[in-house]
């Protein structure tokens, strides 16, 4: 009998889970650790951010996973050993044949100065009760959604973002003026650039103007600091920097990039 562990319960981690499951043998264990009782579909918040519907809905138990032959553990890994493939979880060593390190990012908005005192980080999960609510007390003016730092999880949000809150102020009868900066020359460039002239498009018939290539370095009351000056708002929806987790980078993990290679 071999033992799989899979340290993370996100969407990667999920997925390496139940494949594995389908092709090794039933006596062979898998042992799936997180620090969460849920996996929770990240684009919830988005919907919640804007009215429609809420987090629990997208959640489902990782105790589920047992069902499927999984063993999951709740806890908080704290060391990697990746030579003697072994990790300590809450500080229990755990011995395993091979690891899967799939612990996603980590949100590091302080980073960027000024970014807690002024955005709303529509990123973080226990953030978005607080920024649905901004939202509704929102009575007008300009509205800023911005990509401060490269890469980061999940690309099309902030896009998708940009969109339905338009829609929800215009369905409020909220006036507001839209705008979408990114430090990257165009919106997603992984779709080329007949993709972004897609998304592009359908963000400029909607109103909203996409601000390319402004890497923002501060934040300030009412101001986004930009190289090349500042720009104004009045309600600003930032996707914070993001950075692997501690434990990974002292396991030695990261490259020279800062970021871990992902395995194909």
């Amino acid at each position: 009998m071999k033992r799989v562990m899979i340290l993370g319960g996100g969407f990667g981690g999920l997925a390496a889970a139940n494949r594995l499951r389908e092709r090794l043998d039933p006596q062979d264990e898998i042992i799936l650790v997180d620090r969460r009782s849920h996996f929770s579909f990240g684009f919830r918040k988005t919907w919640v951010l804007v009215g429609l519907g809420s987090m629990e809905v997208g959640q489902r138990p990782l105790a589920g996973l047992a069902r499927k032959g999984i063993n999951w553990i709740r806890g908080t890994v704290t060391r990697i050993d990746p030579q003697a493939r072994s990790v300590e979880v809450d500080g229990r060593s755990m011995a395993a044949d091979a690891l899967v390190v799939a612990l996603g990012t980590v949100l590091a908005p302080e980073q960027v100065p000024g970014f807690n005192d002024y955005a709303l980080n529509v990123y973080h999960p226990q953030e978005v009760q607080r920024n649905a609510a901004a939202l509704g007390d929102f009575s007008g003016g300009q509205v800023m959604v911005g990509i401060f730092s490269i890469p980061y999880a999940c690309p099309p949000a902030p896009f998708e973002i940009a969109m339905l809150v338009q829609a929800y102020f215009k369905a409020r009868g909220v006036r507001a003026e839209m705008e979408v900066f990114s430090p990257l020359p165009m919106s997603l460039p992984v779709l080329g650039e007949a993709g972004c002239e897609v998304i592009e498009g359908r963000l400029a018939r909607q109103g909203i103007r996409f601000l390319a290539e402004h890497k923002a370095g501060a934040v300030e009351a009412g101001a986004v600091r930009f190289t090349s000056g500042p720009r104004p708002f009045d309600l600003l929806l930032g996707v914070p920097p993001h950075r692997p987790p501690q434990v990974a980078v002292e396991a030695g993990l990261a490259g020279a990039d800062g970021w871990l290679e992902a395995s194909r």
